[in-house]
């Protein structure tokens, strides 16, 4: 799932939020969101630490996300970028309760910063579809 949340204006950084399955063995899957951020070179890497980095804000009501970090997952992108992935294990039930609100705040904590955006209607349809497919 390819969910880029959007800023408003003319954005320093792209952030992604996506929703994944992994399969162990044939009938046992993990849920996991999946939090990625890309910048120019100049700007550099968030530095997403392990620990508690992803807040989800659902309706008010702040949902923690518990990950290892970034720092297998950082690498160049292209010539002038950098890019780094973050990931999250989340249960069905946290992905219902996101895909149901009717308004979702993400932030995300780095050493270099911090970084919030707000799901837009296609991210709400994206993660619904994803959720309807793999959450229920």
């Amino acid at each position: 799932m390819e969910n880029e949340l959007e800023a408003p204006g003319k954005p320093r950084e792209i952030v992604w939020l996506n929703a994944s399955r992994v399969f162990h063995g044939q009938k046992e899957s993990e849920l996991f969101l999946e939090a990625s951020y890309m910048a120019m070179k100049d700007r550099g890497y968030l530095e997403i630490p392990p620990g508690k980095t992803l807040t989800i804000i659902a309706d008010g009501k702040p949902i923690l996300f518990d990950g290892t970090g970034s720092t297998n997952m950082r690498k160049p992108y292209k010539d002038d970028f950098v890019r780094e992935t973050a990931i999250y294990p989340a249960t069905r039930a946290q992905l219902q309760t996101i895909a149901n609100a009717r308004n979702v705040k993400v932030q995300i904590k780095g050493n270099n910063g911090l970084i919030e955006r707000e799901f837009k209607a296609q991210n709400f349809e994206r993660l619904r579809k994803f959720v309807s497919y793999y959450a229920v």
